[in-house]
């Protein structure tokens, strides 16, 4: 069962070593705050999801294709390639002239 810890933010750099610890084989969470306030979670790292950007864009507007289908990734990244290369064609652009008063 995994578990969420709340721990201020001087006590977690107090204890690094072993909130890192626990993290890994307790495999519990620990949400940092800074003056009560969550600001950052350490989280073991089977919870993350390790895939790109790119990736994830792409599953969600349907180049993801069935998953580690190499064709659809290539396909994705192919696409923003060509959209790349036509805002380089583009630029720079020119910036209008702000009249003095």
């Amino acid at each position: 069962m995994r578990t969420n810890k709340h721990i201020a933010v001087t006590e977690a750099r107090r204890r690094l070593e072993s909130v890192f610890r626990e993290v890994e084989h307790a495999k519990t969470t620990f949400i940092v705050e800074k003056r009560g306030k969550p600001v950052v979670a350490i989280v073991p790292l089977a919870q993350v999801d390790l895939r790109t950007l790119a990736q994830r864009l792409a599953a969600v507007i349907g180049f993801g294709g069935p998953e580690g289908d190499e064709f659809y990734e290539f396909e994705f990244y192919e696409f923003m390639k060509e959209v790349v290369k036509e805002r380089r064609r583009r630029m720079p652009r020119e910036v209008p002239e702000i009249p003095e008063e």
